[in-house]
């Protein structure tokens, strides 16, 4: 038997994933040899997890899961506080969720929605006519022109970015954004450390032809 625990942080000033846990060994033997196999692959997995935002760590352990046939592996065993601060999937509604984030812009309408579509749809990539449809179930005012709000979304702002040819996914600047809504203060906290430069359209960077030159 061997137990994990964390290590004491008393006199340290900052620790590695590695001195995170120690081993406490109380046998030895082939299953002691293989415990201390799966120990350090703990601790590497947590290093490289750690840097990962909360959807890319769940799809990563889903993978391993998939991957090594684990029984009884479920998400919300390792998921963030969507789980209990939002209600679940199930319960919550396309016009509540809308109700309760309160975005204020057209492209945080948009960020929203894609967000329903990716956590409580597991629609991860969408198109302007996803987001339009999700948008009349939420009881929401229409757009008044879904591509070019959805192009000033990605673009203007970074809250979604294209996936395909024609499909959007949301961004880790668009998910924080949500996450941070409807509290403003948050929401300014979220987007300045997910700072994002806006691109410019294709056609304003075309050269114009300069004045009294022949056509």
């Amino acid at each position: 038997m061997h137990d994990l625990n964390p290590v004491p942080s008393g006199g340290q000033e900052e620790q590695t994933a590695s001195e995170r846990f120690v081993l406490l060994p109380r046998g030895g033997g082939a299953v002691g040899q293989e415990f201390q196999k799966m120990l350090v692959w703990v601790q590497e997995s947590y290093s490289g997890l750690e840097g990962l935002s909360q959807p890319f760590r769940e799809q990563a352990l889903m993978l391993l899961a998939t991957q090594f046939e684990i029984s009884g592996f479920r998400i919300a065993d390792v998921s963030d506080e969507r789980h209990t601060s939002e209600n679940s999937r199930q319960e919550m509604t396309v016009r509540e969720f809308m109700a309760k984030k309160r975005p204020d812009s057209l492209v945080e309408r948009i960020a929203c929605l894609g967000f329903y579509l990716t956590y409580h749809r597991e629609h991860p990539h969408f198109t302007v006519r996803d987001i339009t449809q999700l948008n009349t179930e939420a009881a929401g005012q229409k757009f008044g022109n879904p591509a070019r709000d959805m192009d000033n979304a990605d673009r203007q702002n970074g809250y979604v970015v294209a996936a395909s040819h024609g499909v959007k996914q949301l961004t880790p600047r668009g998910e924080a954004l949500v996450r941070a809504l409807p509290d403003r203060a948050q929401v300014k906290q979220a987007l300045a450390e997910h700072r994002f430069k806006p691109r410019r359209h294709a056609s304003s960077a075309r050269p114009t032809t300069p004045k009294g030159t022949d056509e």
